[in-house]
């Protein structure tokens, strides 16, 4: 009767701890999804963003809004569509922020968003969003690496192919003229 107890135990335990984990990494998911979209309204109001209000946002949002120990970067773009037919729309800048947990030195972008080709680093708008000639648009992206440390299960889901990586963007449009990159 002991050993059907610890086993129950056991299994009983492993389920809550996996259950948690999922929790956690849907949980990091949608709030990936609310800094992105924080970051956009914060562009979007602004005429003129200063390079440190965005790192102070991006910290907020990490700290405050996905509050799980993870490394994200948070990658905001402009764009201009050029007149003409067929014509690819111009980056006209790019700022790049990248956070880490307190105490722990920030990712390379790479390490964060691993292999996913970002917008405002070259990989292009999605496919099938299509811009009239003299549009001006602000995207921002958010990539979240949850640490395995952040899991109960210390890891254990990433090799059931769990995701531990998200990514959520926002595009909004330029309200009267588009604003200078942040310094």
């Amino acid at each position: 009767m002991s050993v059907e107890f610890v086993a129950g135990a056991v299994l009983l335990l492993t389920m809550t701890m996996g259950t948690l984990d999922v929790y956690r990494l849907m949980d990091a998911s949608s709030l990936s999804a609310n800094a992105a979209k924080t970051m956009a309204d914060y562009m979007w109001l602004s005429n003129s963003p200063k390079s440190q209000h965005l790192e102070d946002l991006a910290k907020y949002a990490h700290r405050k809004q996905i509050a799980v120990p993870s490394h994200a970067a948070f990658v905001v773009s402009a764009f201009t569509q050029p007149a003409g037919a067929g014509a690819s729309p111009d980056k006209s800048w790019d700022h790049r922020i990248l956070v880490a947990p307190d105490g722990e030195t920030p990712s390379p972008l790479a390490d964060v968003c691993g292999s996913r080709s970002l917008i405002g680093t070259g990989g292009g708008l999605p496919a099938g969003f299509t811009m009239a000639a003299g549009e001006e648009i602000i995207v921002v992206e958010v990539c979240v690496k949850v640490s395995s440390g952040a899991l109960l299960s210390g890891g254990v889901l990433d090799t059931v192919g769990l995701p531990s990586v998200f990514y959520e963007y926002r595009i909004v449009p330029v309200r009267d003229f588009m604003p200078a990159k942040p310094v």
